[in-house]
């Protein structure tokens, strides 16, 4: 998960905990070379906070990082919400970017109502699914997940009660 929301950052990892979503622990390798573009504040985990002060050009750096190291992960949830330093509609077209160099699964929450309009559209149009509610993102990666590995894995490894 990247965004440039620490408060954002934090629902996700209880929305994945709550959806039994497995959020991997980053290598050593990995967290050195997000420490050479991300600010020294940043979290250094996943989720990867990258501050609110973060422009476009942190997100394309991050996705860099990420698509050198696609092996390491399966699903990349981008959150952004709108600020004075970051553009949605440029943010929105890195993520296009980045989901064109990645066979792996890229989903946006693009969270701040009717300012996210023209970025959400250019996700959909690129065929990357949106989602402006986090825990719906999360929800419906849960279901998938859960659909994949069928209920009774689910149910023996998940220690959250299925809400179905």
């Amino acid at each position: 998960m990247i965004s440039n929301a620490g408060g954002f950052a934090v629902l996700s990892s209880d929305y994945a905990e709550r959806y039994c979503i497995d959020m991997i622990e980053f290598p050593e390798k990995l967290l050195a070379e997000l420490d050479e573009v991300m600010p020294a504040n940043w979290s250094r985990a996943n989720p990867v906070d990258m501050v609110g002060d973060s422009g476009v050009e942190r997100y394309a750096r991050a996705f860099d990082v990420m698509i050198k190291n696609q092996d390491l992960w399966d699903i990349a949830i981008v959150i952004a919400v709108p600020s004075a330093i970051s553009d949605p509609i440029r943010v929105a077209n890195e993520l296009v970017r980045f989901s064109k160099h990645t066979h792996k699964m890229i989903i946006g929450c693009l969270i701040g109502g009717d300012s996210m309009k023209t970025p959400m559209r250019i996700l959909r149009d690129a065929g990357i699914p949106n989602f402006p509610e986090l825990e719906d993102a999360f929800r419906a990666i849960g279901t998938i997940c859960r659909h994949r590995c069928g209920t009774d894995i689910h149910d023996r490894f998940c220690p959250i009660p299925r809400r179905d």
